[in-house]
């Protein structure tokens, strides 16, 4: 284990930004949801189901995605589910159905499922026992901030580009993620 603690705190950061994104992305349909209802066509009912498409896949796929991860290797394991939650986030500006949007969904959930067991992983990897409850408090804040700045960011999106480009916008910032990660991580 590096003993420098500043270059600690600076993964814990890279991992926290993940986790902004990743709730950015997850909380871009539920903004855009009464918008999108009237688009799309589709009912409360109809939005029930793509909301449970992703707490389903999500759910799933957390004990999954954490034995890939352990399997692959954190720096690898991060990055490969890091792009793919980035693109099943824009593939939603493609969704033409409610059907169409739950598949992306269900997409979305099975990809960023990996989010809380990397950054606990990373946690475990970087940070000595006693600091690790810190450590990984710290990164979940990244949560939190997304969840914050979702409506703010995916409502300017939606005036000022439209729907569609919110979610490209949101499912890039992923993207950018994953080549920051594979980057500057290592272990």
């Amino acid at each position: 284990m590096i003993k420098t603690r500043g270059l600690r705190w600076y993964i814990l950061v890279l991992v926290g930004l993940g986790g902004v994104v990743n709730y950015i992305d997850r909380n871009t349909l539920a903004v855009l949801a009464p918008a999108l209802e009237k688009i799309l066509h589709f009912s409360t009912e109809q939005y029930s189901f793509i909301v449970v498409a992703f707490l389903l896949f999500y759910s799933l796929m957390q004990p999954v995605a954490g034995y890939i991860i352990d399997l692959i290797g954190l720096r690898i394991g991060y990055f490969i589910f890091a792009v793919l939650w980035g693109l099943s986030a824009v593939l939603h500006a493609f969704a033409g159905s409610w059907q169409a949007m739950a598949a992306f969904r269900g997409l979305l959930g099975v990809a960023a499922s990996a989010n809380i067991p990397a950054t606990v992983k990373t946690a475990a990897l970087w940070f000595p026992p006693k600091e690790r409850s810190v450590a990984t408090g710290w990164a979940n804040i990244g949560s939190s901030v997304g969840a914050m700045v979702t409506p703010i960011l995916v409502v300017w999106l939606l005036l000022t580009w439209g729907w569609q480009y919110a979610f490209i916008a949101t499912g890039l910032a992923a993207l950018v993620v994953a080549v920051l990660w594979i980057i500057l991580y290592r272990d």
